[in-house]
């Protein structure tokens, strides 16, 4: 009673029942722990797998978007090359039609239509850009003897300044009259 007065509980002793009983439970805990533990390891190993495949796919993503940039770059720069030399081409081309139009037999854009397949408002619109860049270029006419002949043999390449005189002289031909020229003509 003494300890009763003293307003503290007594504790029960512990007897050997309650020592196997909590023994019992703290083995449990540490059993559940443990497996806690082990599956908290197992989570984690799970975790730093994803957080590694997570970067490796961003990295790959950033590797393919890079690549993919660069190969856009080279096809822009082979298309880019590729409209220069076909434009080199289709110069050339619009060249052989004028030369086949201003020398020889003087070809008609239907003719030229009919020989090359190509359309005639084609064949119209080529001839045009030809004689447009043959006066950019300002090749100067030629004296008309230097001009080939119908009877030059066919297949045989005139000189870019024979086309150009051509050109020239075809050019003068399609002009109206100076008036010199009118009033050089007798009047009916």
């Amino acid at each position: 009673m003494a300890d009763e007065d003293k307003g503290t509980a007594r504790r029960p002793r512990k007897s050997a029942a309650t020592k196997d009983v909590l023994a019992r439970l703290l083995e449990g805990r540490d059993k559940a722990d443990a497996d806690a533990v082990k599956r908290r390891q197992e989570e984690e190993a799970a975790l730093t797998a994803f957080a590694e495949a997570e970067v490796e796919a961003q990295e790959i993503a950033a590797e393919t978007d890079r690549r993919v940039k660069n190969l856009e770059a080279q096809l822009a720069t082979v298309r880019k090359d590729g409209e220069r030399k076909l434009e080199g081409v289709e110069a050339r081309k619009a060249d052989a039609l004028l030369t086949l139009q201003v020398t020889g037999l003087r070809r008609s854009a239907e003719e030229l239509s009919t020989m090359t397949g190509i359309g005639v408002k084609r064949v119209r619109a080529m001839l045009r850009d030809a004689r447009e860049a043959h006066e950019a270029r300002g090749q100067g006419v030629a004296e008309a003897e230097d001009m080939p002949s119908a009877d030059t043999e066919p297949g045989t390449d005139a000189s870019p300044d024979v086309v150009s005189t051509a050109l020239q002289l075809s050019l003068a031909s399609d002009r109206e009259p100076e008036p010199e020229e009118a009033s050089a003509t007798p009047k009916a």
